[in-house]
């Protein structure tokens, strides 16, 4: 409404939500270490040395792995890299072009499962990177555009109870994901463990895209 005037950066009601969530997360993570510290001093043949035992054991592998970890990054960055060209491109298009259509966060669904399926299938590693710039790009478009439409599809007043059900959604399925695709890597082998959610995304992103083509010609 006019006349209104919405209060910004540290003063707005959208920072104390995340300032609040942040403590709340705080609290749980130090009762998770007061609980497991508690639990070793308590137990049969617990006491300081196996408090130390167990603070030690954190903190080993930290020191045991670090250097073979830091190799390993060294070479999955550069991969990383490649995502994130194609990532910045696709926000730089984003920017640029005018609200999304209906249909296009599904046309970017398509694509984004099209490239994952081609990067497991590259036999050399121009190729795969080349392919990870398009997977990048999808990503961010898709997110985008998927946003956008959500919020144009969804009433003014339902908006943001809309955008939190979307980003608990989209944030929810990750870990459930991650145990299917790290199922299908160790049954199947890790070129499948692309090429199967890519399938997916691929056969859900066309058959959703007719649906709402002919339910637009309905209309």
């Amino acid at each position: 409404m006019a006349g209104i005037k919405r209060e910004g950066g540290v003063a707005s009601a959208e920072y104390r939500w995340y300032l609040g969530a942040q403590v709340l997360s705080l609290f749980g993570t130090m009762m998770g270490y007061t609980a497991l510290f508690w639990l070793v001093l308590h137990i049969r043949h617990g006491g300081a040395p196996a408090l130390a035992a167990v603070d030690a054991a954190q903190t080993l592998p930290m020191l045991l792995f670090s250097r073979r970890a830091g190799t390993i990054v060294a070479r999955l960055g550069l991969f990383g890299t490649f995502i994130a060209v194609g990532g910045i491109a696709g926000n730089s298009y984003s920017s640029r072009r005018r609200d999304p259509g209906p249909l296009e966060f599904l046309a970017w669904a398509v694509v984004f499962g099209v490239a994952e399926c081609l990067a497991a299938v590259m036999p050399v590693v121009w190729a795969y990177d080349a392919a990870l710039v398009v997977l990048g790009a999808a990503t961010q478009l898709f997110a985008v555009s998927a946003t956008v439409y959500l919020q144009q599809a969804t009433p003014a007043a339902q908006r943001a109870h809309a955008l939190s059900a979307y980003n608990a959604g989209f944030i929810g399925f990750v870990p459930a994901g991650a145990f299917a695709v790290a199922a299908i890597a160790s049954a199947a082998g890790t070129r499948w463990a692309l090429i199967g959610p890519g399938l997916a995304i691929v056969t859900c992103g066309v058959a959703l895209t007719v649906r709402q083509t002919r339910a637009i010609r309905r209309a």
